[in-house]
């Protein structure tokens, strides 16, 4: 498996695990984890290889942050239907429109929960793009520079490219 696979998934799965609930708690916090999910799945992944390039180190972050952001994706839906399935069955007001009642016509029941869930996805597919963008730059700035002995002896390096 290719290390930016690798440490995508394994950011990815603990935004997973984090996301859920910090998404029924906190629902516009999610791009939150995801950020961070992002970032230290691109750095890892980069830091981790023999990336010497910037540019490859950077390709290799956003890879590794955009599975990591899929992933928390994921957990931004999982924690949304949670929480609008706990507010529809408790009967919890809301401070924004209406929660139907359990016995209301299907119409009000699919409108309630195709609005919550496409507000989750829009937040989650925020934080998956965010994410993408985090681990491009942590996996730019977890390149490590490889210097030459002969870069030593002319004072030049070709890894800032």
């Amino acid at each position: 498996m290719k290390t930016h696979v690798k440490y995508g998934l394994i950011g990815g799965g603990i935004g997973f695990v984090l996301n859920i609930p910090i998404a029924a708690f906190l629902g516009i916090c999610g791009p939150i984890v995801s950020i961070a999910a992002g970032g230290i799945s691109g750095f890892m992944s980069s830091y981790n290889t023999k990336e010497t390039q910037k540019r490859e180190g950077t390709q290799a972050g956003a890879i590794a942050g955009g599975i990591a952001g899929a992933l928390t994706l994921v957990g931004q839906l999982i924690g949304a239907t949670l929480v609008l399935v706990f507010v529809h069955r408790s009967g919890l007001p809301l401070s924004i429109g209406e929660v139907p009642a359990l016995n209301a016509p299907a119409s009000q029941q699919i409108v309630y929960y195709g609005f919550g869930i496409g507000t989750g996805f829009c937040i989650g597919l925020t934080g998956a793009i965010l994410s993408a963008i985090a681990g491009s730059i942590g996996g730019r700035l977890g390149v490590r520079e490889v210097v030459t002995e002969e870069e030593k002896k002319t004072g030049t390096t070709e890894n800032l490219s």
